[in-house]
């Protein structure tokens, strides 16, 4: 059984965009800061929010790094998009 200390945490809160870059118009990499003692596992996704929209995102970094990466694909607002196109507003800071 996890313990408080070992147990993954799929929702990541309070956290700031550390760095962002663009792969495609439509496709980039964003880095968010990792909150303290937050632990996934390889393959974990996180839940992410903005304005009371979440959404889950496949985390791309190891759980070594120090920051979480995500890959993210914009789906524009015209075509169901509610959160990407917030979320692509987003710069670092």
């Amino acid at each position: 059984m996890a313990t408080a200390s070992t147990r993954t945490q799929p929702k990541i809160g309070g956290t700031k965009v550390l760095r962002r870059r663009e792969l495609t118009p439509d496709h980039w990499l964003m880095w968010l800061e990792k909150p303290e003692g937050y632990i996934y596992k390889p393959g974990q996704y996180c839940t992410i929010g903005l304005e009371g929209i979440e959404r889950a995102y496949s985390i791309s970094s190891a759980p070594h790094e120090d920051a979480i990466e995500l890959f993210i694909e914009l789906v524009p607002y015209e075509e169901g998009g509610h959160l990407t196109p917030l979320l692509y507003e987003l710069k670092p800071g």
